[in-house]
């Protein structure tokens, strides 16, 4: 099951004494925390501030992860003999943590941003930018549980005894049996009983119990499914049934993949070196890390190649800098492209044409290319090494650019000698040579 916010009640740090003392574990997503401290044993606080069990293996005492708090009532359990205590709110109300949502444009008003994409969230502005908080949910109630429907969005109140203490029950319009109307928590003097049957207060959403003599109502608490693509289940009084929705961030969530529950791939693997899982569409993926490049476009060894791009244009430079990624200095040719660099070493081939470091071509080639280039600007990359001309003599044109004294990769270059020797006294003569770059 995919953990995220399931409804906008917040429940408070001092029911926790009175749960011990009524030995009631509230259904996970409905106590409201800023702490794992404020959660029961084996519990913890999760960035929704609420308390859910923790898996195992997981740090229950890992602090909540988001800025900001958000402050929770603290609730004084009814005295035992049934007298109302100093009860503040279970509710929530509205709250001030905002949540992940829709968020990043420029507003005045709450109204001039978009919807949120979560039903159970607002638009709201702070501080001139748009983002989201909790839909308020609360009726003004202590002793009630408000929730939020993640599916539709629709507020529901469910009556809790939690808040009442023993021997009074939740019924905020109602009278006790002591003919007493309800108390500012909405708790009144709950009716005696002997059997649970005798407890039933006709709706779906409560368990209806017998303790102590009298009757008490719970929030029903909705099984989960094992699903990483459906929401916490919830509890609809109006269709009488347990709710199990899909989750809408699953089309786009690498945790939670999938376009339905039936479709849910889970959690996206991250299958080579320096990936990162993605999910599109409800289909997993994955890309290169930053930093990170696949440059020989093989799934197995993933992005094998650590640089970083910056630029597209790639002019050779004096420490050979590989700036867009392709795999050396200079633009490599990729496919049946054209490149305006040639790449020489001391065993390239005369019939390459050098348009990479996998093909590289011989010195002299290389000249011949740029001499056929019809006068296009082009960089020659020759590897360090020594270049034998035999009596020949190179006629380098003025649209030549050489760069030698390169690594064997041609991402790099430093004070490797690159020797051209010939049995003339001149080998390389420079034609038309001009005083511009």
């Amino acid at each position: 099951m995919h953990i995220r916010k399931f409804d906008g009640a917040a429940f408070a740090l001092g029911v926790f004494g009175l749960l011990g003392c009524l030995d009631v574990t509230p259904p996970e997503g409905r106590l409201a925390c800023v702490a794992a401290e404020q959660c029961p044993s084996g519990w913890s606080c999760r960035a929704d501030r609420y308390c859910w069990r923790t898996p195992d293996g997981v740090d229950a005492g890992a602090p909540v992860d988001g800025g900001g708090g958000m402050d929770a009532a603290t609730v004084d359990a009814a005295t035992p003999d049934g007298s109302a205590g100093d009860a503040a709110a279970l509710d929530a109300g509205p709250q001030d943590a905002s949540l992940e949502g829709d968020a990043g444009a420029t507003c005045i008003r709450s109204e001039d941003c978009p919807a949120p994409s979560d039903p159970c969230s607002v638009a709201a502005c702070t501080d001139g930018v748009c983002g989201a908080d909790a839909k308020n949910c609360s009726d003004g109630v202590t002793c009630t549980v408000d929730t939020c429907d993640p599916a539709t969005g629709a507020c529901a109140s469910t009556r809790s005894d939690v808040a009442c203490g023993t021997g009074r029950t939740c019924n905020p319009s109602g009278m006790g049996v002591d003919g007493m109307t309800a108390d500012e928590a909405g708790c009144v003097l709950a009716p005696t009983c002997a059997m649970n049957s005798e407890c039933d207060d006709g709706q779906f959403c409560t368990s209806d119990v017998c303790r102590g003599g009298r009757c008490a109502h719970e929030a029903r608490v909705c099984a989960d499914d094992t699903n990483l693509c459906t929401l916490p289940a919830s509890c609809d009084e109006v269709t009488d049934q347990c709710v199990i929705a899909f989750d809408a961030s699953s089309v786009s969530d690498p945790a939670h993949c999938g376009t339905s529950a039936e479709t849910c791939r889970g959690v996206c693997p991250a299958m080579g070196a320096f990936t990162v899982a993605t999910c599109t569409a409800g289909v997993c993926g994955e890309v290169c890390q930053a930093g990170h490049v696949n440059l020989d476009r093989l799934p197995t060894n993933g992005c094998e190649y650590a640089c970083t791009v910056t630029g597209a244009a790639d002019p050779a430079d004096d420490l050979g800098t590989d700036s867009n990624c392709d795999g050396a200095d200079g633009v490599v040719a990729s496919g049946m492209g054209t490149t305006t660099f040639v790449y020489v070493t001391p065993t390239g081939l005369e019939s390459n044409l050098g348009r990479s470091p996998a093909e590289p071509t011989t010195l002299a080639r290389a000249i011949e290319l740029v001499q056929l280039s019809s006068g296009a600007r082009t960089t020659v990359l020759v590897r360090e090494g020594s270049y034998s001309l035999g009596s020949g003599v190179l006629l380098a044109p003025a649209n030549l650019r050489m760069f030698g004294g390169y690594a064997g990769d041609f991402r790099s270059r430093g004070a490797m000698a690159t020797t051209v020797s010939t049995g003339s006294y001149v080998a390389l003569r420079i034609l038309n040579i001009t005083s511009g770059g």
